[in-house]
């Protein structure tokens, strides 16, 4: 059996203001998109429900689910769809 993977990448990298998050999704699935700093809590989710196959965007502008802006440090995208975690590091400049 073949396994198409999801894909997760971002850009501009290093964020200033805001950054594009990609996504791959081979078929429908539930997929959890969260941002997480670097001990691992989630600051930010960015989605959280079924998805279509295909390429979606998402984006991100520095702040938690607050509205409150971040301080400058690594983040990371976390991409959660049934059994596979994909993540992409981000830096994070203000």
């Amino acid at each position: 059996m073949l396994v198409i993977p999801i894909w997760i990448c971002n850009y501009p990298n290093p964020v200033n203001a805001t950054t594009r998050i990609r996504i791959g999704v081979p078929a429908d699935s539930y997929l959890s998109l969260v941002v997480v700093d670097v001990i691992g809590r989630t600051v930010r989710q960015l989605f959280s429900g079924i998805q279509t196959a295909g390429e979606h965007e998402y984006y991100w502008d520095g702040k938690n689910d607050s509205g409150v802006d971040l301080a400058s440090g690594i983040y990371f995208a976390v991409l959660h769809s049934n059994n596979r975690t994909q993540t992409v590091r981000m830096l994070l400049v203000r």
